[in-house]
């Protein structure tokens, strides 16, 4: 074990600079902000993940609390307790590497942005060469499990995913803005329902009730995104057709211009 490398021994060479930057800023905010940012580069190859992702975004949230840091992200020995309880079966040693590789910051902590990283690293690098139109040199077997030395990958697929639409972008954070009112709600109910009495009692049904919808109600914003998703993909590529004829139409009235200019040139030429 003592041959294994530790949080913060990286060489952070080998990153694009601007984009560990943005990197940093974005471990830096609210875990729901990190899940947000995933989701909008990453919903359409989720296909499914997407009530898991939140299921695992909870979880991260509740070893959070029980860390007791007061912070959103992880050190060493709780990154590799999250990865064991919610990861594919690894060793020891595969655990505290793969830890180690997402850690692209080499801050010795791991937030949820490089958790998703690594438990959905297998689809962050296969989309990354699909959309590159290359081979990808890596063996993606075994879920990736095991897998290293992706770092840089990862954080350049991370930013260079497609933009999407405004209208997408604005779909994403207003779901993100009910999950978190909903959120808030769940822990209010929770509290009332340790009260006792009526109210208490009244509460803890609300609660029960919401708990149960919870899959219901992320079912029905995946639909909701995914629909939004398309229309703003065929809105692009309504867009993007009209803008080539636009070009080609310019590009004929160029050609048109220079025909009749050289044609007023051979009719000068013949009355002479």
């Amino acid at each position: 074990m003592s041959a294994l490398k530790t949080l913060g021994q990286g060489n952070t060479t080998f990153y694009d600079k601007t984009n560990l930057e943005r990197f940093k800023d974005l471990c830096a905010k609210p875990t729901a902000e990190q899940t947000a940012f995933f989701l909008k580069s990453y919903l359409p190859y989720l296909q499914g993940e997407f009530a898991a992702l939140f299921k695992l975004e909870k979880a991260f949230r509740d070893f959070l609390k029980e860390a007791g840091e007061g912070r959103e992200d992880f050190n060493e020995v709780a990154a590799a307790n999250f990865l064991q309880k919610w990861g594919k079966t690894r060793t020891a040693a595969q655990r505290q590497e793969e830890v180690v590789d997402v850690d692209l910051d080499y801050n010795k902590r791991i937030s949820f942005i490089e958790y998703l990283l690594l438990h959905y690293k297998v689809l962050v690098i296969k989309t990354y060469y699909e959309l590159k139109q290359q081979n990808c040199p890596y063996n993606l077997n075994n879920d990736g499990v095991g897998l290293t030395g992706v770092g840089p990958v990862l954080l350049e697929s991370l930013f260079t995913m497609p933009t999407e639409s405004e209208d997408f972008r604005r779909a994403v954070e207003d779901f993100n803005n009910q999950k978190a009112a909903r959120a808030a709600k769940i822990e209010s109910l929770k509290a009332k329902s340790l009260e006792g009495g009526v109210q208490g009692l009244s509460a803890l049904n609300e609660l029960q009730q919401m708990e149960k919808e919870d899959i219901t109600h992320l079912n029905r914003m995946e639909a909701i995104l995914d629909t939004r998703k398309k229309g703003a993909d065929k809105s692009a590529s309504k867009q993007t057709q009209e803008e080539l004829q636009r070009k080609a139409e310019e590009e004929e009235r160029v050609k048109q211009n220079s025909r009749d200019r050289l044609a007023a040139r051979a009719a000068m030429f013949n009355q002479k």
